[in-house]
């Protein structure tokens, strides 16, 4: 009953995870980065709150410019005091101090409040304490988002940022609620004047938390200060000189005026909301401060219950319904109209303009923190990757800070302007405020309409360049908006232009929406060149839909070549309804080309009645025997199409011996597509040759499933080459099913050496990162980090080989021995062992590198890996500083100080955590190396045997009898050579057994051994 419980309840945990598209080591870390970020978001929203409602009922809301325009420096002085503690501080430091130091401010401004009477310089301290709070939730707010950003990507790697960090980053969306609601409370128990103790707890016990998270995850941090060298210098001085031209600039120039744009409006929205909250303040004092922190709370409470909801529920899902630009009309459209509405029902007096600015704001802040940062990642797409970084740069840290600086200094000049020209009475003139308000309402629509022109020319630029980035072969087709790309490639291909580039755009076509491309492509057919009908045929084919038949039939029609009119035929003939078989006779005639004829044959066979299917088997048995080669390679492709082979089945064994070799590649396709299990094995032992290879993997891959249970008996066959065997292990990765990657990955668990390389190769170019995700969702990342643990403790053992066999040549029985003989036999074998031994340490760091790739960017592992191949020290300190950046598993000091230019005992020393180093003579040693012979390769194992033999070790029987039996034939005939040596009387009792070795070299050596050792005896 207690296991059914605890099932149960696994169970349920599994859905909730899967709902959350979380994996299960995920969870801790994620649920206490949201509760740092939720906490800390809380205090700061408290303290922003109340700080707005001092500032207004003090000082009003004309003295706000001033916020904006000093706000726009502060986010580059942060920045290069968040750059500078990096420099002083290790990076796990540095995210604790900084949410440290931003509390200790928060504890200073509840004394700086009370000081209103005390003044300096003319100015009262409480002035200065108020205006200074909101600066600081400014800077605060930067700091925060920074912090939160920093420490997620350095404790989730790229795979796991993308399913955490939005559950991360709605800890804001739920502080807005949570502290909303509460804020109306904690002014009733506190007093506004204390608040901003509160909020300095709250940040407080966020940095605890995160001081908490960065110990117990500390090997996710670099250990030591960022630093950087000249030619870090060197790059980010040619970054900046790398400039943006042509096309590129074009959509630049929208782009960063876009994200402008949107800082400027909601600059102009937040700005009158809070003049008319001013005057809408009923009373003065502490009292009219507490209403206003009140109602602004209330307010951000029921404006956050709708950003989770959107945010959760709504802003994916209609950028996918109704795609990306439609959604970023959405803002700006919505503010104009909302903008338009609101002048006009103020004017008819029908609504007040606080009711409407209300709204506007509500609008804003909804859709600004929600579907604008849902879309923005996309709108960024089509910049290439080594300059888009840079672009978000400029607009994030430049763009969108010097705009709030420009609007502020724009609503001075407004507010002067309006002052000199409406009428007034005095300060307090709600007329004339509203009337203000009104103009800046305008002002905003005017800005409004010009953002969604600014969408309009950013998507007739977008289009373009996702069509060049396909030709480039960069695209992630994962991150654009479909709908834009289909009317690109659309565009591209009704336009006059060379083949390649319209060929490129019908493979990204197939490859993003594979189903529906019927839909571009057949109502253009009769306008592409004949290469492009015979592409978008055969991509059509692949999802025939009755819908594009009249186009196709009417392709037919045309002057076709023979290979765009045999896939026209077959494509009518898939999605007719009643196809007209009388109508396909014609096409079995003699004089018609063999593609065309041969297609027909096959299509008459799968439906025709026994009249028609004779006369089609005929056609193909002539073409089959034909002596032209065009006519039999046509004539065997036929047999694909057919649904059953029939008599035409006798003449397979002919075929697959054919003198042609197009003709024995076709008859493999044609196995496969008629699952003729009979010659199966045909299609296996088509992988061991060079010219049937690529046919025979196509054809076994085509069988999908039906192939795996053949695949996995040839890759698991150890007397297998291991060409064979990779050959098979590629077919499982190329079928890709669930079924297929199940057998990769349990392989990959169990198997060493070359095949788990070969595996770990083949899951890692699977297309759609579809291998990194299924080892991430069977073995999860503690497989990974216990698989990179192996690799280590192996590499262990090939430094303790490499320490211990160093002096080999001062033991043993050298010294017996004549040294100019055995002596330099044997070291000359040692060194072989030397070498084979730092061969393995190479291989097994390739496949360190290997499994970090399915963890971290393979871009970042593969610079690193380059440049700690190079054995350069600048280039290798390099390479050791990206790992160090980047790297997160429990043993990361370990697997970094292999990288280091030590020695083998230094390195022997750094792996103490795994693995216990005992000094051992070298034929112990030796010995210890064959007993871990499962993971050495052949040739190191044939090196254990010889230096055995030449050294005179004595090694176990069941090392030298399990090794007797090694598919390898050099390792048995270094086996053989041993126990020539060690023990003559027990080879001659096994020689006997070895004379039909399949090894021609250790048969001769079996029978050379037989006669020495047979005559030794009868002398």
């Amino acid at each position: 009953m207690d296991n059914f419980q605890i099932s149960g309840s696994a169970g349920v945990r599994q859905k909730v995870l899967r709902s959350l598209n979380l994996r299960s080591e995920e969870v801790e870390r994620t649920v206490l980065m949201f509760l740092v970020y939720t906490l800390t978001s809380v205090g700061l929203i408290w303290l922003e709150l109340s700080t707005v409602g001092l500032f207004l009922d003090e000082f009003g809301a004309d003295k706000m410019p001033y916020i904006y325009i000093a706000s726009a420096f502060i986010g580059s002085g942060l920045g290069f005091v968040y750059s500078w503690l990096q420099k002083i501080l290790p990076l796990r430091r540095t995210v604790v101090v900084v949410l440290a130091m931003m509390s200790v401010p928060l504890f200073l401004f509840r004394f700086g409040i009370g000081y209103e009477n005390t003044k300096i310089a003319g100015i009262s301290i409480a002035f200065i304490t108020i205006f200074l709070m909101w600066l600081w939730v400014e800077a605060c707010y930067v700091l925060n988002d920074l912090n939160t950003s920093i420490t997620s990507n350095q404790l989730f790697n790229i795979r796991e940022i993308k399913r955490t960090y939005p559950l991360v980053s709605s800890g804001y969306l739920v502080a807005g609620v949570v502290s909303g609601f509460s804020l109306p409370v904690l002014l009733y128990v506190v007093g506004l004047k204390n608040v901003t103790l509160i909020s300095g707890l709250m940040v407080a016990t966020g940095s605890l938390l995160l001081y908490y998270l960065t110990e117990k995850y500390r090997q996710a941090f670099p250990e030591t200060a960022h630093w950087t060298d000249d030619e870090d210098e060197d790059d980010q001085q040619e970054f900046t000189a790398r400039k943006v031209t042509g096309p590129l600039q074009k959509y630049a120039v929208p782009l960063v005026s876009f994200f402008v744009l949107a800082e400027v409006v909601y600059v102009l929205v937040d700005f009158q909301f809070y003049s008319q909250l001013e005057y809408q303040n009923p009373s003065d004092g502490a009292s009219g401060a507490s209403w206003i922190a009140s109602f602004l709370g209330i307010y951000e409470g029921i404006q956050g219950l709708f950003q989770v909801a959107t945010q959760w529920f709504a802003s994916s899902r209609l950028v996918e319904r109704i795609g990306v630009f439609v959604t970023a009309m959405i803002l700006p459209a919505g503010i104009a109209i909302l903008g338009v509405l609101t002048i006009g029902a103020s004017l008819g007096q029908l609504v007040s303009v606080f009711i409407g600015l209300i709204l506007l704001r509500f609008f804003d802040e909804l859709l600004h923190y929600t579907l604008l940062e849902t879309v923005s990642p996309v709108l960024f797409q089509p910049i290439p990757d080594n300059i888009r970084s840079g672009i978000q740069t400029l607009v994030n840290g430049v763009g969108e800070p010097l705009s709030c600086g420009v609007t502020g200094v724009g609503i001075l000049i407004m507010l002067w302007v309006t002052d000199k020209v409406l009428p007034h009475q005095d300060e307090k003139d709600t007329l004339f405020h509203d009337n203000q308000s009104l103009v800046f309402i305008g002002a905003i629509v005017l800005l409004a309409l010009v953002w969604v022109f600014v969408v309009w020319l950013i998507r007739s630029q977008y289009v373009g360049l996702l069509v060049k980035s396909a030709e480039r072969g960069r695209l992630g087709v994962t991150d654009v908006d479909l709908k834009a790309l289909k009317r690109a490639v659309v565009e591209t291909l009704e336009k006059p232009g060379g083949e390649d580039e319209k060929r490129s755009c019908i493979e990204l076509l197939t490859q993003i929406d594979p189903k529906n491309v019927g839909e571009v492509l057949a109502p253009i057919l009769e306008v592409l060149p004949s290469a492009l009908q015979r592409q978008s045929l055969e991509t059509m084919l692949q999802h025939p839909n009755p819908e594009y038949l009249e186009a196709v039939r009417a392709l037919s029609q045309q002057s076709l070549p023979p290979e765009v009119l045999a896939l026209a035929l077959r494509y009518i003939w898939l999605t007719e309804a009643e196809p007209n078989i009388d109508s396909l006779r014609p096409y079995l005639q003699p004089i018609v080309d063999p593609v065309v004829r041969g297609t027909a044959a096959a299509l008459i066979m799968r439906r025709g009645d026994r009249q028609q299917k004779a006369e089609a088997t005929n056609t193909l048995r002539q073409m089959l025997t034909h002596k032209q080669e065009r006519e039999r390679v046509m004539g065997t492709r036929a047999l694909g199409e057919a649904d059953y082979l029939q008599g035409l089945r006798l003449y397979i064994p002919n075929l697959l011996q054919d003198e042609s070799l197009r003709v024995r590649c076709a008859l493999l396709d044609v196995i496969s597509s008629t699952h003729s299990e009979e010659y199966y094995p045909s299609l296996l032992r088509g992988l061991g040759y060079k010219s049937t290879r690529e046919a025979a993997l196509q054809a076994i891959v085509k069988l999908h499933n039906d192939a795996i249970p053949l695949l996995v008996y040839l890759a698991e066959d150890i007397h297998k080459s291991d060409l064979v065997r990779l050959q098979a292990w590629t077919a499982l990765g190329q079928i890709g099913t669930v079924e297929a990657i199940d057998i990769l990955v349990s392989n990959l668990m169990t198997a060493w050496g070359t095949t788990r390389r070969n595996i770990l190769r083949i899951l890692l170019k699977m297309p759609s990162e579809a291998g990194i995700e299924g080892v991430l969702d069977r073995i999860g990342r503690s497989g990974l980090e216990t698989l990179i643990e192996q690799e280590l403790m192996f590499i262990g053992q090939i430094y303790a080989g490499l320490v211990d066999l160093s002096g080999v040549t001062t033991y043993g029985n050298f010294s017996d021995r004549d040294p100019n003989s055995a002596g330099t036999h044997g070291n000359d074998t040692a060194q072989l062992l030397q070498r084979a031994l730092t061969g393995l340490e190479a291989d097994a760091t390739d496949r360190c590198f290997l499994l970090m790739k399915f963890l971290y960017p393979l871009e970042t592992v593969q610079a690193a890996a380059f440049n700690i191949a190079s054995g350069q020290p600048s280039l290798v300190a390099r390479g050791l500083e990206i790992l160090d950046n980047t790297v997160d598993i429990a043993r990361k000091r370990s697997l970094l100080n292999l990288f280091e230019q030590h020695s083998e005992r230094e390195k022997l020393t750094n792996l103490s955590e795994l693995m216990v180093y005992k000094p051992l003579t070298p034929s112990d040693r030796l010995r210890r190396l064959l007993e871990l012979r499962h993971f050495l390769s052949d040739w190191a194992l044939a090196c254990c045997f010889h230096l055995a033999r030449e050294a005179r070790w004595s090694l176990t029987a069941q090392q030298t009898l399990v090794c007797l039996q090694h598919p390898t034939g050099f390792v048995r005939e270094a086996v053989l050579a041993y126990l020539k040596i060690a023990s003559p009387r027990a080879l001659l009792e096994l020689l006997p057994r070895l004379q039909d070795d399949p090894d021609n070299l250790v048969s001769a050596q079996v029978e050379e051994m037989m006669a020495e050792l047979g005559s030794g005896p009868k002398r």
